[in-house]
């Protein structure tokens, strides 16, 4: 998955907006403020994915 998802963006690297949507790793979500985070090109399609699973995640209780 994560080779397909590398695979899709470095061919979809900017939206029509000219702008590319940024993979914060490790997410937003996992780290507290101020953590290091690097920023990769991420396509619309992987960013939603990520963002659900780590909103359903939390949801159930299996990450703080």
């Amino acid at each position: 998955m994560i080779q397909a998802a590398i695979l899709v963006a470095q061919k979809i690297l900017v939206q029509k907006s000219g702008n590319f949507i940024p993979d914060h790793q490790p997410p937003n979500a996992l780290v507290p403020d101020g953590t290091p985070q690097y920023l990769f090109p991420h396509c619309k399609n992987c960013s939603s994915s990520q963002g659900g699973t780590i909103s359903a995640l939390k949801k159930k209780g299996e990450l703080d």
